[in-house]
């Protein structure tokens, strides 16, 4: 086969059998295109590294609300899916037996059916035309000739990947794009965290890691740019060791951008929860009794540079807030 469509999913990760076996279909050549999911987490195998995760969006090219939206977090892991997004609401479709028979369409042999395994198929034809003229692309140069010719819409990168897909775009390509994949980013306390990702290209140019904050259901601005290079890394090696010192807990995105000297680019976007100071005692719902001290205990990351804690308290009976500071603690 040289493309395969899984309209289908279910509980996993990216480690688990199906998601696994899906990676190495694609290494085997395979373009491999996945629903996303509905109304919850990204579904396993769209879970899987190499998989062309897809998202649904409307005719008004608005995410859909049931559209699952990353990232994807397991163990100590984070991912961006899905890649990107296709049509996926009132799509037109042949009728199964009696199922939806209210939802007619152009005729009775016909329904309209909502959801990602809808947007899938239309990825998949897409993948098939750029398969047709251009056969000799490898499904990692498919997978990013549909991820670099997008139409860009509303939303974040976990809702809808790099944007919603762009037949005509993608098929009027002459030349591979080049190739941008961030590997999965490893949660650790450490002050920086290593960011390891490939990149390849016939002709490179340039290319460069940014972050932006992310804001749920909003595109991301502000990118402030990490590193940009002109030479082509190894693959697999270390693009950048990214310091959490100047960063406020919160959540951001990183965007890997490739251009080669054609003007093609290749992006792929990476997903970094900073959370430097968790309380951990009290918990919400924890009574202590009048003159009992109260432990105050946490879980602090090596990235906080700071050695004051301040903190904010008051009672039901006295609703004023106090605050106070400790320049020392065990």
């Amino acid at each position: 086969a040289d493309i395969i469509n899984l309209s289908l999913g279910g509980p996993g990760d990216p480690d688990d059998p199906v998601s696994i076996a899906v990676d190495s279909a694609v290494r085997a050549g395979i373009v491999v295109v996945v629903a996303a999911g509905n109304n919850g987490p990204i579904s396993s195998p769209a879970t899987a590294r190499k998989a062309l995760s897809v998202g649904a969006v409307t005719k008004r090219d608005q995410v859909a609300g049931f559209s699952s939206r990353g990232p994807v977090v397991w163990g100590k892991q984070t991912m961006v899916k899905p890649d990107l997004a296709g049509p996926g609401v009132a799509i037109c479709a042949a009728k199964w037996s009696r199922w939806g028979t209210s939802k007619r369409c152009f005729d009775d042999k016909h329904i309209t059916i909502s959801g990602t395994s809808m947007a899938a198929p239309h990825l998949a034809g897409a993948a098939a035309l750029v398969r047709q003229a251009h056969p000799d692309w490898s499904a990692d140069q498919v997978k990013a000739a549909l991820k670099s010719t997008v139409k860009p819409i509303g939303g974040s990168v976990v809702d809808r990947g790099s944007g919603r897909v762009d037949v005509l775009r993608v098929v009027e390509l002459q030349n591979p794009p080049p190739l941008a994949e961030l590997d999965p980013i490893s949660i650790e306390k450490d002050a920086s965290w290593l960011i390891r990702g490939n990149i390849a290209s016939q002709n490179l140019k340039s290319w460069s890691l940014a972050y932006a904050p992310l804001v749920r259901s909003t595109p991301e601005s502000g990118w402030q740019e990490l590193v940009q290079s002109s030479a082509l890394p190894r693959r697999g090696s270390v693009l950048h060791k990214l310091s959490l010192a100047p960063l406020l807990d919160g959540e951001y995105i990183l965007r890997l951008l490739v251009e080669d000297k054609d003007g093609q680019q290749a992006v792929d976007y990476g997903y970094v929860p900073v959370k430097k100071l968790v309380l951990l005692t009290p918990r919400s719902g924890d009574i202590y009794r009048l003159g009992e001290e109260v432990p105050i205990e946490l879980d602090i990351s090596r990235g906080l540079k700071s050695r004051t804690l301040a903190y904010e308290y008051a009672s039901i009976e006295h609703p004023s807030i106090e605050s106070e500071e400790i320049d020392q603690w065990v």
